[in-house]
C-alpha cells in the first residue's frame, strides 16, 4: 500500500526535524529525525518495503525491526489523518 500526505497538512523543517501542521484539526506534530525520514518518503509511490529499506540504509537497524517500526508510524500518521492511502 502506498500513502500520500493529505491536503491541508503543512510541513516546516526546523533543525533537521519536521513540524507537521494539521490545519483541519489545528494540531502540530514534531517529528524526530527518523520520523522525518519516514515522512519524507511518503510520496504516493513508496510502500512499506521501500520506506523500511531507506531507514535500514540510513540507520543501523535490522530490516525486520525497520519494517515493524515504519508500519507502526504509518498507522499512527493515518490515525491522525495526516496521510491517506493512494
Amino acid at each position: 500500500m502506498y500513502y500520500q500526505v493529505k491536503s491541508g497538512v503543512v510541513v516546516q523543517e526546523v533543525d533537521g526535524e519536521l513540524l507537521v501542521l494539521d490545519r483541519e484539526n489545528e494540531q502540530i506534530h514534531q517529528l524526530n529525525a527518523i520520523a522525518s525520514l519516514i515522512w519524507s518518503c511518503i510520496d504516493g509511490q513508496s510502500g512499506l518495503e521501500q520506506i523500511a529499506a531507506r531507514v535500514t540504509e540510513k540507520y543501523e537497524v535490522a530490516p525486520d525491526v525497520a519494517k515493524r517500526d515504519v508500519k507502526k508510524l504509518l498507522e499512527e500518521f493515518s490515525e491522525k489523518n495526516l496521510i491517506s492511502p493512494v
